[in-house]
């Protein structure tokens, strides 16, 4: 079957070629297909207005694929079932897309290196998987002109947290440090099969102007992680008797608080992503004056 004979706003129909394939869709994949033409159409116009190069993590059935083929975008896709793969390459043969098999925090980065960057990335995470997926990115300096990605409404949330906020976390910070994030929809359990027991947020991702990791000590994940470790512990007890990557302990973390006028006894959900930022850079100088 050609993707243009597949309705892929059926349940039925794709319900149907998923038994006919011998597929049966596998939990910890987080694998739910985008049936809803609204919802559909309104990411590819956000990630695509235009033809360009995108790189799709999760596709699926091709879901979104199809309408990045149809703009005329160069496509190349990242899945991890074997099966999946098998069907993407019925449906979409002479099209030009081009298919990396694996688990995507591995294949990535080797694309990454042998390949141009893509002016978008997209992508349907697994909820179960979503912040391994953005992390492992954004850790390694893999961030596109901008990243487009669904996951769980609360993953969202707490991607786009303010300090004293209860979704504010390290993995707020540690998104906000290197990328500039934007909430744009929701979307309901209703617009996918199988129907998930939760909401999808559809999230944007654009670098920061002054360069974001690049402009970060090695040492920020850890140094974040950390300061989170205990929610109600202050900074000064999260950071006794520790050892953060890269040699930095938390005597050297202290000093640098007092020298960047942090109080020791506030609490990491009280500490902006520019103050985290400022802090990291200040124990980097300490430590290679």
């Amino acid at each position: 079957m050609h993707y243009s004979e597949l309705n892929y706003n059926s349940s039925k129909e794709i319900r149907a070629l998923l038994e006919a394939a011998g597929i049966r869709l596998q939990k910890r994949f987080g694998q739910n297909f985008l049936i809803d033409p609204h919802v559909r159409s309104a990411i590819c116009r956000l990630a695509a207005p235009k033809p360009c190069t995108v790189w799709e993590v999760g596709p699926g059935i091709g879901s979104l694929t199809h309408l990045f083929v149809e703009q005329g975008c160069q496509l190349r896709v990242f899945e991890i079932d074997h099966g999946i793969i098998s069907m993407l390459k019925e449906l979409f043969q002479g099209s030009g897309l081009q298919i990396e098999a694996g688990d995507c925090v591995q294949t990535l980065p080797i694309a990454w290196q042998q390949n141009p960057a893509p002016d978008v990335l997209v992508g349907n995470l697994p909820y179960n998987a979503a912040g391994a997926i953005i992390m492992a990115m954004l850790e390694k300096a893999f961030i596109p002109s901008r990243f487009i990605v669904m996951v769980q409404r609360e993953s969202a949330q707490r991607m786009t947290a303010l300090p004293g906020s209860k979704d504010y976390s390290a993995y707020s910070v540690a998104c906000q440090a290197r990328v500039k994030v934007r909430s744009v929809f929701d979307v309901l359990p209703g617009s996918f099969f199988p129907v998930p027991e939760v909401t999808s947020t559809v999230v944007e991702m654009t670098p920061l102007s002054d360069g974001g990791e690049g402009e970060l000590p090695a040492f920020f994940s850890s140094l974040v992680r950390r300061a989170f470790q205990s929610r109600r512990k202050t900074f000064a007890n999260n950071f006794r008797k520790v050892m953060l990557d890269g040699g930095i302990s938390g005597e050297m973390v202290m000093d640098a608080c007092r020298e960047a006028g942090i109080p020791p006894d506030i609490r990491a959900e009280k500490v902006s992503v520019e103050q985290f930022i400022s802090l990291a850079k200040l124990i980097a100088r300490q430590e290679h004056p």
